[in-house]
């Protein structure tokens, strides 16, 4: 005969009364109001039902909820595999509602336990709840099931019962609730009051502390009294793997679907599907739901690998920064660091080997997110690096040796392209660059004698734009990609980075050639900038800097080219009232995209001395007049 308890001889770790068995003993042992009820043995065959000394124990069992002869209840499925970590398989089986008679009750039992399916292995248990005629009823959810957020929690509510809700078939009311320093921050008033409302929070706020893993409870509120329905954990994501994935479209199944539409993520997915070389990634992922820790070990590495560079890809900002390191294994630094060059180390990677990085990292965010993850890329020492962008038929390459072309710190040699034969070219002799290698960001000085010009030729140059042709869908996307060379002393192109730059302000081939970067026409008092106060290396595109100080006068600032560095002189001035003069210029590295963006007037006039144009002096940039050779575009105001 099947067994048939109450609360009271509920066991919590008694897993065969079924999954909503067991959440409604957690509620229980610790102290949560909820409704009499009664569990029943779970089994796969309604013959079991029909047993004469089992309908006689139920019926004895439902006394206190009977009367008349009627029972005014919920029968709610609660099978093996319900409401578990992995699968909660919630509105997979039937839930009957309402006043009936005993042969009623035994009937809507049989149909819940053949709601499992002709075909299922599982074994179905049922609850009989007392029915309650709520006032309002809902869900909580303790943390944000969306986001992973543990700063976040979600009510959805309904006036009277919630059935509907929880079947979908009734919109409820959803609320946000921010957990901060001074309390809960609701972003609208509950119809039930804020009173009842944080009383609800905060003790499903300490029920998911004391499990270690978030949780979707089920509630009602009658006569300014909470009732709990029914519990279990969220398992979109308490089902999350923890693991290591390759970023690879045959692993695709195993990574969390926030994490797929990741930048980079999407990107070598992307590079995947169109036939685009790309460098290996792997996608570290951490639950903290289960107390799981990644071990140790080690990942391929490919031929080509000189290191690694690893970004916290989930959640995508920690305090409001971007969270990204190069990292290699420290040993392998004076094999690698070889050749005809002069080599200085310019930064030293802050972790000692890759591991060690990536724990570091997924430990930042488990005070805030239940789950967190990081990418980690394979770095090629290319024999250039550079970006391209199309603008109908014409085609705009830049390339430089090593890496950094878009923080705008290295020179650089621009080919433009129509229809694939060359318009024009302006090559330069690079005597240095930086490499990164094992973490490390080597400084590169090129050795006398040496062949210094960063050089393609029209060959090669079509072989990139045939790489990457079918991602060049728009004016405004710019390729970032690198250089290796084959055996066969061909190029094989392949793809960093994939970035849709639309600005508003962008600027044609003729405008490049005239030498405008950003559009516009300002006046204002010469200052020069040397670039050696700035660490362009550790500064990223996305960072931000809160503006400190707004400038009285107009500046236009003399520079040698447009390092990302100088991102901090737009947090601290007017950005409408400053302009730039480069002296070299990547016209689509980042900062003059920057510019573009913010309607800042900049042009590149080539090499210049202080003399020419002295501090203090008042001048006028014209990057907006067609017929203009470069340097004609600085006036002097008299």
């Amino acid at each position: 005969m099947l067994e048939i308890v109450d609360l009271s001889s509920l066991n919590n770790s008694n897993k065969k009364f079924g999954g909503k068995a067991l959440g409604l003993a957690l509620l229980n042992d610790n102290g949560f109001c909820i409704p009499s009820s009664i569990f029943v043995e779970a089994t796969d065959n309604i013959s079991d039902i029909d047993d004469k000394e089992f309908q006689c124990k139920l019926a004895e069992k439902l006394t206190p909820l009977e009367d008349n002869g009627c029972y005014n209840v919920a029968i709610r499925s609660s099978s093996l595999n319900e409401d578990a970590f992995v699968n909660s398989l919630a509105g997979h089986y039937k839930t009957i509602i309402g006043e009936m008679n005993f042969d009623e009750l035994i009937d809507g039992m049989k149909e819940i336990i053949l709601s499992l399916g002709w075909d299922s292995r599982d074994k179905m248990g049922i609850v009989i709840q007392e029915m309650i005629d709520a006032d309002y009823s809902g869900v909580i959810f303790s943390s944000n099931p969306l986001n992973y957020s543990k700063g976040e929690m979600i009510i959805s509510y309904t006036h009277g019962i919630g059935e509907g809700l929880v079947s979908g078939k009734v919109h409820g009311t959803d609320i946000l609730v921010r957990i901060t320093d001074s309390g809960l921050e609701f972003n609208d008033e509950p119809k039930f009051g804020f009173e009842l409302s944080e009383v609800l929070c905060r003790s499903m706020k300490t029920l998911e502390q004391k499990c270690n893993y978030p949780i979707d409870v089920e509630w009602a509120i009658k006569d300014n009294c909470i009732i709990y329905l029914q519990c279990r954990p969220i398992s979109s994501i308490t089902g999350i793997a923890s693991g290591v994935f390759p970023v690879a479209q045959e692993s695709l199944r195993n990574i969390p679907k926030p994490l797929q539409s990741h930048d980079k993520v999407k990107l070598r997915l992307l590079a995947q599907n169109s036939g685009i070389a790309i460098s290996n990634a792997y996608l570290f992922v951490q639950n903290e739901c289960m107390g799981y820790r990644l071990s140790d070990g080690t990942i391929p590495k490919t031929e080509n690998c000189t290191g690694y560079s690893a970004v916290v890809v989930y959640p995508k900002t920690i305090s409001n920064k971007v969270i990204r390191s190069f990292v290699g294994d420290k040993k392998q630094i004076n094999d690698s660091a070889m050749g005809c060059c002069r080599y200085g180390i310019r930064s030293f990677p802050k972790y000692k080997n890759i591991m060690e990085c990536v724990h570091s990292f997924l430990q930042l965010a488990k005070d805030e997110y239940w789950v967190s993850a990081v990418i980690l890329q394979e770095i090629y020492n290319p024999m250039y690096t550079g970006v391209i962008r199309k603008e109908q038929e014409i085609y705009l390459v830049e390339i430089t040796k090593g890496h950094f072309l878009t923080k705008g710190v290295v020179p650089t040699s621009q080919y433009i392209l129509r229809n694939k034969e060359l318009v024009s070219k302006q090559e330069i002799e690079q005597e240095r660059w930086y490499e990164l290698i094992e973490g490390h960001v080597i400084e590169c000085v090129c050795n006398e004698g040496a062949d210094k010009r960063v050089s393609l030729s029209l060959n090669e140059l079509r072989t990139v734009i045939d790489a990457f042709e079918q991602i060049l869908s728009s004016d405004a996307v710019v390729v970032e990609f690198g250089i290796l060379k084959g055996q066969s002393k061909d190029v094989i192109p392949y793809l960093i980075d994939f970035v849709d730059n639309s600005s508003g302000n962008e600027i044609k081939t003729a405008d490049i050639e005239s030498g405008i970067i950003s559009k516009g026409k300002r006046s204002g008092i010469i200052r020069h900038i040397s670039l050696e106060s700035y660490d362009s290396l550790n500064i990223h595109y996305h960072d931000s800097i809160e503006s400190e100080e707004k400038k009285a006068d107009n500046i236009v600032f003399f520079c040698k080219r447009p390092d990302i560095g100088l991102l901090e002189l737009l947090h601290s001035y007017d950005n409408s009232k400053i302009s730039f003069v480069f002296a070299e210029a990547s016209i689509l590295c980042h900062f003059a995209v920057i510019l573009r963006e913010r309607k800042i007037p900049a042009v590149v006039i080539g090499e210049f001395q202080k003399f020419e144009y002295p501090n203090g002096k008042k001048c006028t940039v014209d990057a907006d007049e067609e017929n203009l050779v470069r340097q004609e575009r600085i006036l002097y105001e008299e």
